[in-house]
C-alpha cells in the first residue's frame, strides 16, 4: 500500500510539474512557431472568384449577325492585394478572366478570336510599362481584371456589331472602358473609350 502511494505521489509531481509554466513568457505568435502553426493563423487567403465560373451569351440579331461570347475564369493568372492588420497577413487573389468571341453573319463566321488580359494589353497599346505614375494608365495592365463584357446592340448599324468591356482595378474607383467594333467583312478593331 506503501508503494501505491509513492507511486501515485511521483505520477502527480510529474503532471503538476508538466503545467506549461516554461510557456507564461511567450507571445502566441512564439508558440505557433514553435509548434509550425504560425503562417496558417497568420495569414488569410481569398479568391475572388472561388472556382471556375463561366458566362456564355448567344445572340441573334434581325441584321443577320449571331454574336456568341465565352467569358470564363482563369485559373492560372490573378491578381494579388495583400493588407496586414493586427499581425494577420490578407491576401486577396482576384482571379483574371478570359474571354472567346465568334460572330456569324448570314450563318457564316466572320470573326473568331480569343483574349485575355496580355491580348487586350498588347492591343490597345495604353497600358504600357513605360507609363509614368502620375498617369491614370499606371499599372493599369497588372491590376486591373475584367469586370463585363457585353453587345452594345445599336439598330441603326446594319453592317457592325459592338462589343463593349471594362477592366477595372479591383477595391478602386479606377477602371477602363473599351470596344470591338467588327464590321460584316469580319474585320475587328479594339478602341480605347476611356479611363477613370
Amino acid at each position: 500500500m506503501k508503494n501505491v502511494l509513492f507511486l501515485l505521489a511521483i505520477v502527480f509531481l510529474v503532471f503538476v510539474g508538466c503545467d506549461g509554466k516554461d510557456r507564461v513568457h511567450l507571445t502566441n505568435s512564439e508558440i505557433l512557431k514553435e509548434h509550425k502553426l504560425l503562417d496558417s493563423f497568420s495569414e488569410k487567403v481569398k479568391y475572388i472568384p472561388e472556382q471556375y465560373s463561366e458566362v456564355v451569351t448567344d445572340s441573334l440579331y434581325d441584321n443577320g449577325f449571331r454574336v456568341k461570347i465565352k467569358m470564363y475564369t482563369d485559373l492560372d493568372r490573378d491578381v494579388l492585394f495583400t493588407k496586414t492588420e493586427e499581425s494577420i497577413t490578407y491576401k486577396e487573389h482576384y482571379r483574371n478572366f478570359k474571354f472567346d468571341i465568334l460572330i456569324e453573319k448570314n450563318n457564316s463566321i466572320i470573326y473568331q478570336k480569343s483574349f485575355d488580359k496580355d491580348i487586350i494589353n498588347k492591343e490597345l497599346a495604353v497600358f504600357s510599362n513605360n507609363i509614368p505614375e502620375s498617369s491614370l494608365y499606371f499599372n493599369f495592365g497588372k491590376l486591373a481584371v475584367l469586370k463585363y463584357i457585353e453587345v452594345d446592340y445599336e439598330p441603326s448599324l446594319k453592317n457592325m456589331i459592338i462589343i463593349n468591356f471594362m477592366y477595372a482595378i479591383p477595391n478602386t474607383d479606377r477602371y477602363s472602358t473599351h470596344s470591338l467594333m467588327v464590321n460584316d467583312k469580319g474585320n475587328g478593331t479594339i478602341i480605347h473609350k476611356n479611363v477613370n
